[in-house]
């Protein structure tokens, strides 16, 4: 049983595994990058007086 689940979860991983490393690696870093720049935007917004 434990066996057939590895082989099964084996299989979804090689399946998966593109669109694993985009929503593990870069979303979060574009989520960061995209709280970043609204963070500069505001700042800069408050110095113009914008």
């Amino acid at each position: 049983m434990a066996l057939l689940a590895i082989k099964i979860f084996t299989a979804l991983a090689a399946h998966w595994d593109r669109n694993l490393i985009n929503m593990l690696y870069i979303q979060p870093k574009l989520t960061v990058l995209t709280i970043l720049v609204s963070g500069l935007a505001e700042e800069d917004a408050d110095r113009t007086g914008a």
